[in-house]
């Protein structure tokens, strides 16, 4: 099954520009297009911000949003350890920040997962177009 396939079924509304305050903002996120979403899958919803590169001009589709957190989401679900999961990214194992980065993935993969409920599987292994 096809990614755009099964997005069709989760509706995006785009709440404006992103919550996250500019000074938090990284480099590329302030020299990017925020938005501040809420993903809606049979009745449950998952807010979150979302960035895309400054040369998109358009905002983001349900599709854009979840092949993003679906590719996240795999890095996680692919590793058996944080150790393993900053390896396998190019990580430094002891990095600190490596690790905050590795958390933050880790609650978005279960905020998707919460929001997908039983299809979460069936997303994840969903060819990408």
């Amino acid at each position: 099954m096809q990614l755009s396939e099964l997005a069709k079924n989760v509706s995006i509304k785009i709440n404006g520009d992103a919550r996250l305050p500019w000074d938090k903002r990284d480099e590329w996120q302030q020299n990017s297009n925020g938005y501040s979403c809420t993903l809606a899958y049979k009745k449950r919803r998952m807010k979150l911000d979302f960035f895309m590169g400054s040369a998109i001009a358009h905002p983001p589709t349900s599709s854009d949003v979840l092949d993003v957190l679906l590719s996240d989401a795999s890095t996680v679900e692919n590793a058996s350890s944080f150790e393993d999961w900053a390896g396998e990214l190019g990580y430094d194992v002891d990095s600190r920040t490596a690790e905050k980065i590795y958390r933050a993935v880790s609650r978005q993969t279960q905020k998707l997962r919460d929001l997908l409920g039983d299809d979460y599987q069936a997303f994840l292994e969903a060819e990408r177009d």
